[in-house]
């Protein structure tokens, strides 16, 4: 059986591979790399907070589960206390309230 590759935070090597990227792409390509990475990070962040580690928390992040989206994943590290309200309002995307 394949050992299952979990997800975690860039490493060195895939981070130069990601900045070469970014840098060399225009502003629309950015704006996406960026997004993703920091949709992968908030669900790394909580992921680590679950205390359960079964397939139960990682099928929260499905595509049509509660933490799916890149939103629901902003909401709930701020709710857990991952993110301070700071990074929480500037990646937010919701606008103004």
């Amino acid at each position: 059986m394949a050992k299952r590759c979990e997800k975690r935070f860039l490493d060195p090597k895939s981070w130069e591979q990601f900045r070469i990227e970014y840098e060399s792409s225009d502003d629309r390509s950015c704006a996406l790399l960026c997004a993703a990475y920091l949709d992968n990070c908030l669900e790394i962040l909580v992921l680590e907070a679950l205390i359960h580690k079964d397939e139960a928390r990682k099928g929260l992040f499905s595509e049509m589960m509660p933490l799916g989206t890149f939103s629901a994943k902003i909401k709930i590290a701020y709710c857990l206390n991952l993110i301070p309200e700071s990074i929480y309002k500037d990646i937010n995307c919701s606008g103004p309230n």
